[in-house]
């Protein structure tokens, strides 16, 4: 069901991971190793033993009861699917986010569907970037959400959470109660366990279960994550940090840049929809308050497609550019080894020494010496939490902005 550019980039990313681990079968997460083929196309390793004598392997399509695509956003976020957020640091990804999560908590407006409003409903926020207490709550209360329909991970589970504990994820949506609409997980790249999501097929492993549990829960589940700064023009599905996997195993994503028009406002536009045909794109600002307060204040429809936005900055100094490419990879992972993080950039087409003239702009710590437990050597690079470049604005809260027509 993919598109020609879709399926060759999945070709791609499979063949060049392929090369640098052949034949090696990566372990599902839990779920026990992927099968192996032989030549002949047959499995190897004895799956096929699995399957206890008159298991029903099949579902004939004259069995399967056809229904509509549900919305949480009607065109742009479904329920029970996964869908991506993706954007640079400093553009309020988050801030929207919160700007959902308080619609969806009261039945407010969607900002673009002239009245028509959220589905009440419950929404459990994973945030590994921002804390509650100082920053998503206070945005939350300026942003007028009923506080008991939106629930966090505790610091405790927080600490150990991945994307493979569906348990977890299980026992939180329970203990929440019921009308449980929206999972928002900010960002995505914290919570990987071992997994190597610049690897498509071990991405994959992990996306692919927790869209079924999003599937049997009737929930939508948003990744808010970060982009790659790129020099020349490229795709916009391809300027997502990791795996292609992000954009290709959700069904929906939606790309957040500046307004090539007016470097005030920032635009959100669809970048993909499996589920519908894409509508236009939505240009908003973040208003500054008084009090230094803040809120998300939409302002209708763009022409910009997520390509054009993605591509529309003029050339920068390359330095400039590893400088806010390095940005991104820290708000991604606090700690990089120097081998991983000069293979990554280099990825991006940016050198060592473009690194290390980023690495003296932003003034980072000087690197760490670690001894691994097999005794091998290597050097760490790191920023602190409190990293200032880490926050995208300040600790500005939002406010409310909701629309004064009423709901039908």
């Amino acid at each position: 069901g993919l598109g020609q550019l879709e399926a060759d980039r999945t070709f791609r990313s499979g063949w060049e991971s392929g090369k640098q681990q052949p034949r090696k079968v990566p372990e599902r997460n839990g779920l026990g190793p992927s099968p192996v083929f032989g030549s002949d196309g047959k499995i190897v390793d004895g799956t096929d033993d699995k399957v206890e004598p008159g298991q029903k392997l099949i579902l004939r399509a004259s069995e399967v009861v056809p229904k509509k695509v549900e919305w949480l956003w009607p065109w742009r976020i479904p329920l029970g699917k996964l869908t991506t957020f993706a954007g640079i640091g400093g553009l309020g990804k988050t801030f929207v986010l919160c700007d959902l999560i308080a619609r969806i908590s009261r039945s407010m407006p969607w900002p673009d569907l002239g009245g028509e409003c959220a589905e009440v409903g419950q929404s459990l926020f994973v945030s590994g970037e921002d804390d509650p207490e100082d920053t998503l709550v206070p945005r939350l209360i300026e942003l007028g959400a009923d506080l008991n329909k939106v629930a966090f991970l505790t610091t405790e589970v927080l600490g150990r959470f991945t994307l493979a504990d569906l348990k977890t994820l299980d026992r939180a949506v329970d203990q929440i109660g019921s009308g449980v609409r929206f999972v928002a997980i900010d960002p995505p790249t914290a919570y990987l366990g071992k997994v190597d999501d610049h690897k498509n097929a071990e991405l994959r492993s992990l996306l692919t279960p927790l869209a079924a549990w999003a599937a049997s829960r009737r929930l939508a589940i948003v990744f808010n994550t970060h982009v790659s700064k790129p020099q020349g023009k490229v795709e916009a599905m391809m300027r997502v940090m990791g795996s292609v996997a992000w954009v290709n195993a959700v069904r929906a994503g939606h790309m957040f840049a500046r307004d090539p028009e007016d470097p005030e406002k920032r635009v959100f536009v669809p970048m993909k929809s499996n589920l519908g045909k894409p509508r236009k794109g939505l240009s908003y600002r973040i208003l500054e308050l008084p009090n230094d307060l803040a809120r998300v204040e939409w302002l209708g429809d763009v022409e910009t497609t997520a390509d054009q936005a993605v591509n529309s900055e003029k050339g920068k100094p390359r330095k400039v550019v590893a400088r806010d490419w390095l940005v991104e990879a820290f708000r991604a992972r606090r700690e990089w080894p120097s081998n991983e993080l000069f293979k990554a950039a280099k990825e991006e087409n940016l050198s060592r020494d473009a690194l290390f003239d980023a690495k003296r702009i932003l003034d980072l710590l000087k690197a760490r010496k670690v001894t691994r437990e097999n005794g091998d050597v290597e050097w760490v690079w790191w920023v602190p939490e409190d990293w200032p470049h880490l926050d995208e604005i300040g600790t500005a809260k939002s406010s409310t902005g909701r629309p004064d027509e009423q709901c039908f």
